[in-house]
């Protein structure tokens, strides 16, 4: 059993099984988009995903057309670009688990794109599934309080690795 469900009774794991989906990825392939919104919690079985995040940007640039052309400020070109710039934050293996964003929140986005480095076997769980009613047990207290940690660590450990950059170029 995964970690994540140790605390599980095979009662819940029974009740859990029949909505767990089991998806393959080729290479490239997405499992999910940043800013998407969470559906569920995706468990990585075999294989490699890469969690990569985009940021829109604004490049500046300043061209001067020609040295001889030179004569007034007015001369000067100036225009702003916008790009996309995408990091790659980090790679993850088996037993790696993604969506835990909506443990705290009854909707929430991802903060990242998850993208298939090599074929990649995951289980995919719902959230209505895992967690159907107000009434949880302690284990899936647990569980929850398990996810929430993971959750703040990544973001945490994200923070630390995203930055927004604006880029300045000269042309001469």
């Amino acid at each position: 059993r995964l970690e994540l469900f140790q605390q599980w009774g095979w009662n819940e794991l029974i009740k859990v099984a029949p909505y767990a989906k089991r998806q393959l990825t080729s290479e490239g392939g997405i499992l999910f988009q940043q800013d998407e919104e969470v559906k569920g919690l995706y468990i990585v079985r075999e294989g490699t995903v890469s969690m990569q995040h985009s940021v829109n940007l604004t490049e500046s640039e300043l061209r001067f057309p020609g040295r001889d052309d030179l004569q007034l400020e007015e001369d000067l070109e100036f225009r702003t670009v916008s790009t996309t710039r995408t990091t790659t934050l980090g790679m993850n293996g088996e037993g790696a688990t993604f969506g835990e964003e909506r443990s705290g929140n009854k909707t929430s986005k991802h903060r990242f794109s998850l993208v298939a480095v090599s074929l990649v076997d995951t289980i995919f769980f719902p959230w209505e599934s895992l967690f159907p009613d107000e009434k949880k047990s302690a284990m899936m207290f647990k569980t929850l309080h398990m996810l929430k940690e993971n959750d703040a660590n990544r973001s945490q450990w994200m923070s630390l690795r995203v930055r927004h950059y604006t880029v300045t170029r000269m042309f001469v």
